[in-house]
C-alpha cells in the first residue's frame, strides 16, 4: 500500500492568535490547482484564543471532507482522493454561506500537523 492509503485523519496542534478562532484545512486536487472552476475539499475547526497559552488538538478524518467551490458545498462532487492531492493549506473563514462571521485580524500558530 501507498503511505496515503493507510491514513485516516490529519491531526494538528494550534492555536489562535487575535480575534480568529475559526479555521480550515482546504486540500486541493492536482488537476484543479490553477483553475478557475477549481474546488476544493475543506475541512473546519475553531481553537481557543491565546488565553490560556494553550496548543489544541484538532483531529480531522478525511472521511468528514467536503467538497467546496468559492465558499459553497458541492454535494456532487467526487469523493476526496488522497492520491490525487496537490496542495495542503490553512484558512481562516467565516463568510456568505457560514452560520459564523468572523472579523478582525489574527493568525493561527501551529505546533505540528501530521497523518495518521
Amino acid at each position: 500500500k501507498q503511505w496515503y492509503q493507510r491514513r485516516v485523519a490529519i491531526t494538528a496542534g494550534a492555536r489562535g492568535q487575535g480575534q480568529l478562532k475559526f479555521w480550515k484545512v482546504v486540500l486541493t486536487d492536482r488537476d484543479q490547482m490553477g483553475s478557475i472552476r477549481r474546488y476544493d475539499y475543506e475541512q473546519k475547526f475553531q481553537v481557543r484564543g491565546m488565553s490560556d497559552r494553550q496548543f489544541d488538538v484538532v483531529d480531522l478524518p478525511f472521511s468528514q471532507f467536503k467538497a467546496y467551490k468559492w465558499g459553497k458545498e458541492l454535494p456532487d462532487a467526487p469523493p476526496l482522493d488522497l492520491e490525487k492531492i496537490g496542495s495542503f493549506g490553512l484558512q481562516t473563514f467565516g463568510g456568505v454561506y457560514d452560520d459564523y462571521k468572523q472579523q478582525g485580524t489574527g493568525s493561527l500558530e501551529v505546533d505540528f500537523v501530521s497523518f495518521y
